[in-house]
């Protein structure tokens, strides 16, 4: 199974000279907590969680509307194109830890999101033949490598 075939295609996203605050916008009116940042040809160029947002106020002391979505995203933007398979998205996804992935064409046009729970539809669709408990193993596997922990933060002092 490619990707495309389950990715979300209603996909939004912002631009690196958006506020932080604009992008929050776009979450809240999209029910998301994820935007892919793109340059003015709608290839990625990095992507911004509605976490970033929340700990670059907090960490800086200011609004989201003083934050550059530049400011807050994260530069390091994995991304999957459309004809790739579930399978090595997964893989990505595990490898990177991250929950969701910008789908992009040959040309790197942003032209939709795959997630976590894109990926469990998926093979909810294409597994109707086998046993239930292997339905979602990959999945599974996927999500336990993207939830490890990494190394222990430090907390800043109140």
């Amino acid at each position: 199974m490619r990707i495309e075939e389950v990715m979300t295609r209603n996909v939004f996203s912002c631009g690196p000279d958006d506020t932080a605050a604009k992008a929050a916008k776009v979450m809240w009116d999209h029910d998301c907590g994820f935007v892919p940042v793109v340059n003015e040809k709608r290839i990625p160029i990095g992507v911004l969680t509605d976490r970033d947002i929340c700990m670059a106020a907090y960490t800086r002391g200011k609004a989201p509307h003083e934050l550059s979505v530049r400011s807050v995203m994260s530069n390091s933007v994995r991304m999957c194109t459309k004809n790739a398979s579930v399978s090595s998205v997964e893989h990505l996804m595990a490898e990177a830890q991250v929950r969701r992935l910008p789908v992009v064409d040959d040309a790197g046009t942003l032209i939709g999101i795959v997630s976590l729970s894109d990926l469990a539809r998926g093979r909810d669709r294409s597994a109707k033949d086998r046993v239930t408990e292997h339905i979602f193993a990959d999945v599974a596997k996927t999500l336990a490598a993207i939830s490890k922990p990494h190394s222990s933060a430090s907390l800043p002092a109140e």
